[in-house]
C-alpha cells in the first residue's frame, strides 16, 4: 500500500470514527418525564399559607384592573367554594389590605339591592346598562366584578395559582377570564390570562 492510500484510509477511518462518536450527540434526546402524578405530594392550604399569598395571587391575577385612574370595580359577589378546603378554614373572603387600589369591596346584600332596583329602572327606560344608575350611588364606577379566591396547585413544575373572575356591566354585558399564575424563586408571576365567557 502506498503512503498516499494509508494516509487516505487514515482519514476515512478518522471521519468514520468522529462520525461514530458525534452521531449521538446530534441525535434528538428523549424529553425528561415529569415524575408520575404519585410523586407529587398534593398541596393542602392553610390559613398561614392564604394569609401570606392570597392577597399577592389575586392582585397580580387582576393585572392592570387594580390601578385605574379615577374609575373603580366593586366586587359584591361572595367567592365560591371551590372544594379545597376554603369553607372549612373560613377562607372565603376577599384580603382587607390587598393593594388593589381599583377594586372597592361591597357587601353583597347592599349593592344587588341597588343593582335590582337599577335592573328595573333600565328596564322601564329601556337603557342598556344599569351602570348610569348605580353611578349615582357609587360615582366612578365602570363595572361590578365576580371574583373567585385563588385555586392552588402542585404539579411537576411547582406550584401554581389560577384566580377566575368576570367584569359586568349589565344583564347581558360582560366577560370573563382565568389567570394563571406560578411560584417562581419566592415570588408569584403571572404566566397566562385567558378569556372564558363573553356576554
Amino acid at each position: 500500500m502506498t503512503r498516499k492510500r494509508v494516509v487516505t484510509w487514515m482519514g476515512v477511518l478518522l471521519g468514520l470514527s468522529a462520525a461514530a462518536l458525534a452521531r449521538p450527540l446530534l441525535q434528538e434526546r428523549p424529553p425528561v418525564l415529569p415524575p408520575p402524578p404519585e410523586d407529587i405530594p398534593p398541596f393542602v392550604l392553610t390559613r398561614a399559607f392564604a394569609a401570606e399569598h392570597d392577597a399577592t395571587v389575586l392582585r397580580l391575577a387582576l393585572n392592570d384592573r387594580c390601578r385605574m385612574d379615577g374609575e373603580f370595580l366593586i366586587a359584591a359577589s361572595p367567592p365560591k367554594d371551590r372544594m379545597d378546603g376554603r369553607r372549612e378554614l373560613g377562607l372565603l373572603v376577599l384580603p382587607e389590605d390587598w393593594g388593589c387600589p381599583s377594586v372597592r369591596k361591597e357587601a353583597h346584600a347592599k349593592f344587588y339591592t341597588a343593582l335590582d332596583r337599577c335592573s328595573g329602572q333600565m328596564v322601564r327606560e329601556r337603557q342598556h346598562s344599569p351602570l348610569s344608575c348605580l353611578q349615582q350611588a357609587y360615582p366612578g364606577l365602570t363595572a361590578w366584578m365576580s371574583l373567585e379566591m385563588p385555586l392552588y396547585r402542585r404539579d411537576a413544575q411547582g406550584l401554581s395559582a389560577t384566580v377566575d373572575f368576570g367584569i359586568h356591566c349589565g344583564p347581558h354585558c360582560g366577560a370573563g377570564w382565568r389567570s394563571t399564575l406560578r411560584l417562581e424563586e419566592g415570588a408569584w408571576r403571572l404566566a397566562d390570562m385567558k378569556p372564558t365567557w363573553i356576554s
